[in-house]
């Protein structure tokens, strides 16, 4: 999931909101897998990273 917000109770404005945060956040309580968050800013783009965007990603364990 890319433009990850970090934080449950977050800002919220036409363009930004917390809400996949929180969707991800209970999906990873419900199943114990880890969530990763990964910047989605490259070195470039300093100025964008007060913003906090992540890339997310969860590790689902392989079942066997």
């Amino acid at each position: 999931m890319d433009d990850v917000i970090p934080a449950a109770d977050g800002q919220r404005t036409a363009y930004v909101s917390p809400d996949s945060y929180q969707v991800l956040d209970l999906f990873r309580g419900g199943t114990g897998e880890a969530l990763h968050l990964f910047s989605s800013l490259c070195a470039s783009s300093i100025r964008r990273a007060a913003q906090g965007k992540y890339i997310a990603m969860l590790r689902r364990k392989a079942s066997g």
